[in-house]
């Protein structure tokens, strides 16, 4: 069972976006890597519909979860839930107003993704998965035999 925490929004509280790229030297040149393997749990948290118009809406500035509440149409304990699952992945923070907790994205975190997402979209060579551990997948030479 995971220990309650002192306050909502705390930056030193562990997620899993903590630490998902570095700065490696090449020549003179730092360049800023992103460890794929980091972007998973930012991606799952992201793949629930839910969850991502929660993300969408928090993309045009922080909002009350009254707000949140009112655009989303789930349960409050179900948007709890899913604000839960945001916040551990590293995506938002909360900070508490009085009674109220206004939610904000956490640029740093889209960040990484971008720099991933875009080493993607340039065929996957990009420096940012220069650190990846993962081996290239293998192409099949062999043709297929004609169907038919």
């Amino acid at each position: 069972m995971r220990e309650p925490t002192a306050g909502w929004g705390r930056s030193d509280l562990p997620t899993a976006a903590a630490a998902p790229h570095t700065s490696t030297m090449v020549g003179a040149t730092t360049v800023e890597t992103f460890d794929p393997d980091a972007a998973l749990p930012l991606l799952r948290a992201l793949a629930d519909p839910t969850r991502l118009r929660i993300v969408t809406l928090l993309g045009a500035g922080p909002r009350c979860v009254c707000s949140l509440q009112e655009e989303v149409d789930v349960a409050g304990n179900l948007l709890s839930h899913h604000l839960r699952v945001l916040r551990e992945a590293g995506l938002v923070e909360g900070s508490r107003r009085g009674r109220w907790i206004d939610y904000r994205l956490r640029p740093e975190a889209f960040g990484g993704l971008e720099r991933l997402l875009a080493g993607v979209r340039e065929g996957g060579t990009a420096a940012c998965c220069a650190t990846s551990s993962r081996p290239a997948p293998s192409r099949r030479t062999a043709a297929r035999p004609a169907v038919g």
